[in-house]
């Protein structure tokens, strides 16, 4: 199953007769949206989606409704996505003004995390009225059953019909975009494995830096009774805390710059954290430790 959509500045249903007229016996699904701005009672603008919602679905199965009234959606109805209904406080049933003209909450879409969330669909009828443009499309959509091979074949027959149209196969636009994504998520996991190595390279020589800077105070831990597993559970207990702390801070100043709250991520950043200043910690203090307390006091000046 292939997607194929068509772009045109003014796309009219003449472009979906002209297409039907084809009788082309591969096309599965055919849907003309129009896409446009309303204005709701408090002047605040939204996108309207006209479109048929039955055959949007056949092309977008993951669309869902939350909540629906059992009517037709020709009727004046509305299905609303759901950042709108969170942000404004829709319900089921209500009535919402869009451009002087009423219409019932009628849906309510499951969130998909998409700009879908943030749209209401109603019917093309209604939205080519109070929009305004009548008889006239924002794009056609439509699902094909081909292979690869007579893709190309479709996209030029139907190009030779609609020669003022532009047509983009959402298969290949779909591949396009993953193999950019997979781009994108290697150079990150490489970034974020240097900045790691980065991290484990500098604590280590700061942490070295330090236990060496008190080699003469752990001589003398050693020489009043403690252990060198007591000096050992110190040391890593003091580096675990300011790892943590630098990493609460690092969380922090991220999350004031991204606004991207995840709890598991955060927890992994911390658990991160502190097994890198523990571990790094843990061979300069062993290496200080294999040398007799007489030896490490003979740095007093």
């Amino acid at each position: 199953m292939q997607s194929l959509r068509f772009f045109n500045e003014t796309l009219t249903t003449n472009h979906v007769q002209s297409i039907i007229d084809i009788q082309e016996e591969t096309i599965q699904v055919l849907n003309p949206k129009l896409l446009g701005l309303a204005t709701m009672e408090n002047q605040t603008s939204i996108e309207v989606v006209g479109t048929d919602f039955l055959l949007e679905q056949s092309l977008y199965p993951w669309l869902g409704l939350e909540e629906s009234l059992i009517v037709s959606q020709n009727e004046n109805n509305l299905i609303v996505g759901a950042k709108l209904v969170s942000q404004y406080g829709l319900i089921l049933g209500e009535t919402l003004s869009l451009n002087g003209t009423d219409f019932v909450v009628g849906g309510i879409l499951l969130e998909t995390g998409s700009e879908v969330d943030r749209q209401v669909i109603m019917s093309l009828e209604d939205a080519q009225i109070i929009l305004g443009l009548s008889d006239q499309i924002s794009r056609i959509e439509m699902s094909v059953l081909v292979d690869s091979g007579k893709e190309t074949f479709l996209i030029d027959r139907l190009g030779d019909t609609l020669d003022d149209v532009s047509i983009k196969s959402m298969s290949r636009e779909m591949l396009r975009q993953d193999t950019m994504y997979q781009r994108v998520l290697k150079f990150g996991s490489f970034f974020t494995v240097l900045v790691i190595l980065t991290t484990i390279l500098l604590m280590g020589i700061t942490m070295a830096g330090s236990v060496r800077s008190r080699t003469i105070e752990l001589a003398i831990l050693r020489s009043i009774g403690y252990k060198n597993n007591h000096i050992i559970k110190l040391i890593v207990a003091e580096t675990l805390w300011v790892s943590l702390f630098g990493g609460i801070l690092g969380i922090v100043l991220g999350l004031l710059g991204t606004r991207y709250f995840d709890i598991n991520l955060i927890l992994g950043a911390l658990l991160l954290s502190g097994l890198i200043g523990s571990g790094v910690s843990l061979y300069p203090t062993i290496t200080i430790l294999k040398q007799s307390p007489i030896e490490s006091l003979r740095f007093i000046e």
